[in-house]
């Protein structure tokens, strides 16, 4: 999990434009600096693109943390 937490971490980073985010499996996304619903659906085509899945709708609507999109790159990876 700690190799999928770094990527996704990576992924936030690239995207929000913060090289230095912290992230932990517990981090709520609604407390990241500049994650808003447009930034998370971003995040999510880019880790869907980099590892070759497809989320389905109701899981990505259901993210609260960024544990569970870390959850969600191991089911279908």
């Amino acid at each position: 999990m700690t190799d999928h937490l770094s990527s996704v971490q990576n992924v936030f980073c690239d995207v929000l434009g913060e090289q230095n985010l912290e992230l932990t499996l517990e981090t709520l996304l609604k407390d990241i600096p500049h994650c808003d619903s447009v930034a998370l659906i971003q995040i999510v085509l880019m880790i869907e693109n980099q590892w070759g899945i497809s989320f389905e709708t109701d899981e990505v609507a259901e993210l609260r943390t960024v544990g569970q999109i870390v959850k969600l790159v191991e089911k279908y990876t």
